[in-house]
């Protein structure tokens, strides 16, 4: 490592954190506090809030759900030794937990 290297570097770290700092204060705090201003007050839009991460909770999980089933169909017809492997193992026991 150069020794002109290392205030380059130093300035660089500082800069980041800088940078950091002020897009945290002048960006974020004003978002958050808004943010946290419409859900204590409008239920309308909590409810809302509430809504929408609720469903992308449900459809993360039933998106899951469905990928392992098309892997266990897919090796049906294309790779039969898919279920003797450790992650057609792991798909069957999930899905014999689902099933219970």
């Amino acid at each position: 490592m150069n020794l002109l290297e290392i205030p380059k570097t130093i300035i660089k770290l500082v800069n980041i954190l800088v940078i950091s700092t002020f897009k945290t204060i002048f960006l974020d705090f004003p978002k958050n506090i808004k943010d946290r201003y419409v859900y204590s007050f409008n239920m309308e839009k909590r409810k809302q809030i509430q809504y929408e991460a609720d469903t992308k909770k449900k459809l993360e999980f039933l998106t899951g759900k469905v990928k392992r089933l098309e892997r266990l169909v897919h090796s049906i017809f294309n790779d039969p030794e898919y279920t003797k492997k450790d992650s057609g193992k792991i798909d069957l026991k999930e899905l014999e937990k689902e099933v219970k």
